[in-house]
Order: structure tokens, then C-alpha cells, then sequence
């Protein structure tokens, strides 16, 4: 759910489709290939988004996954009306409450409720569908929701920021999480907090994955590939070019302005 910066004379906009019918397109032209959407905590109801990801989860035959942020920037909730962007407590506060909700809609149509039975005409056993009742602080949710249960059962929650908030988002419910670690060192240092904010929420400590991010360019040839970046690079404002040399300083741990 972008809304970021609006100047695209010379940068194509980095979210530009919208993910749900995006991703449909991608279930039904492939059978193999899994799909997480990143869908806010925010600015969502927790039955919309529950439906829509459980009717993607349907037609991909269990291949979704939903990757769950917060969201943090103004420009983006100026485009959910006027109220002010939460803050971070706040926000952090409805992610939980909002996958709560989704998984409890998610988990109350039972494995063995669809029957669909011809010759009697009864499609399910109401007594294995159980309505939500969730009532939280700021999401409330009756429920149930009429689809039936899919091969992995739900779709598997991601996390992505390594904020303390963030990182006790993904103990209590990430099966993925999305890391951009600089080092070998730190990668392990934050699969280790990971395990261990597992472990506080009742898990094991290995029902998180983490899975680090890489940016590349495309060529025939090493040269091509190269000589594609430079051609990118030469398209960058400036703001954006020292943008980029202040990232890679961060990363490898010198101040290539001075």
C-alpha cells in the first residue's frame, strides 16, 4: 500500500498496481510459485482483507502469504482522509489486534466442514464453522467467514523492520521475515533476537524464517548488467544518488562523503 513520494518525471513509482488483482493475474498463470501481499495493519478492516487473502489463498490453492506492516509515513495516510497518522505504539498496537482478527476469521470454518453433500443439499456442517466474536480495542469483527479451508490450512503471516515492535510482531505470529542485514554477523545477530522473541511468545524457536533482500541488474553479460546500473545511476537526482552513497556507507561502515 505505497503513497510515498508523487515526483515520477524520471522514476517509475515503485508500487504502481494494486497487489490483490496483481497477484491474481500471477495465480492463475502460474502453480508453483508462492505469493505474499503487503497489506497495512492501518488501513485495512480486518474481514475485507481476511476475504480477500483467503479468496487469493482459494484460487492459488494455497500459495499466499500476507505480509504485514504498519503504516509510516503521512503522505500515505493523507490518503485515508484527515485524521492523523497514529503513532507508533498506537499503530504497532492494531497490527496485533488486526491479525488476530484475520486469523481467528481464517480459523473458523473447519477442515472437515465443507460436505456439499448432492443428494441431501447440505454444502456445510454449521457446527464445525465457529463466527470470530473478536472485540478489540480497535477492531471488532463478528464473522464467520463462508470459505472453506484451504490446503495449508491459512496463509502464513510475513514481517518486515527490525524495531523492537517489529520484532515482537514476528515472534507472536511471522512464519517469514523480510531482513537487509549488512554482514554475515549481523544476519546472525538478528536471526537470534528473532528466535528468542519466538520463544517469549510460546514458539519454537525455529518457526520463524528470515530472508534476506538483494537488489540486482539484469544483463547478458557482466559488462551488460554494469553498464545498466551506471545508465540507471546517471538517471538518479542528486538526492537520490547521495541517498544511495549514504545507504552504502551505512553498510560498509565508511563515510564515503568525507
Amino acid at each position: 500500500m505505497g503513497g510515498g513520494g508523487t515526483d515520477i518525471s524520471t522514476r517509475s513509482p515503485a508500487f504502481p498496481l494494486e497487489p490483490m488483482v496483481m497477484l491474481s493475474a500471477v495465480a492463475y498463470a502460474t502453480q508453483k510459485i508462492g505469493m505474499v501481499a503487503t497489506f497495512s495493519t492501518t488501513y485495512n478492516l480486518p474481514y475485507n482483507l481476511a476475504r480477500q487473502l483467503k479468496t487469493l489463498d482459494t484460487l492459488s490453492q494455497g500459495r499466499v502469504g500476507w505480509n504485514a506492516v504498519t503504516t509510516g509515513t503521512r503522505e500515505t495516510a493523507y490518503n485515508f482522509g484527515d485524521k492523523p497518522l497514529p503513532d507508533t505504539t498506537t499503530r504497532y498496537e492494531m497490527a496485533h489486534e488486526m491479525v488476530e482478527a484475520v486469523q481467528t476469521l481464517w480459523g473458523g470454518f473447519g477442515e472437515n466442514a465443507y460436505i456439499t453433500d448432492k443428494a441431501t443439499g447440505v454444502f456445510a456442517d454449521m457446527s464445525q464453522i465457529k463466527p470470530a466474536h473478536y472485540q478489540g480495542k480497535h477492531y471488532q469483527v463478528k464473522g464467520a467467514l463462508p470459505i472453506p479451508a484451504t490446503p495449508q490450512g491459512q496463509p502464513p503471516i510475513f514481517q518486515a523492520g527490525p524495531s523492537p515492535e517489529g520484532v515482537e510482531l514476528a515472534g507472536r505470529f511471522a512464519s517469514g521475515v523480510y531482513a537487509n542485514p549488512f554482514t554475515i554477523d549481523e544476519a546472525r545477530a538478528y536471526r537470534n533476537v528473532l528466535k528468542q522473541s519466538a520463544i517469549q511468545h510460546g514458539r519454537n524457536a525455529d518457526d520463524i524464517n528470515m530472508f534476506s533482500g538483494f537488489m540486482f541488474t539484469i544483463g547478458d553479460t557482466y559488462e551488460e548488467a554494469l553498464a545498466r546500473r551506471m545508465k540507471l545511476i546517471d538517471f538518479m537526482s542528486d538526492e537520490e544518488f547521495y541517498g544511495q552513497i549514504r545507504y552504502l556507507s551505512a553498510m560498509i561502515g565508511v563515510n564515503l562523503l568525507e
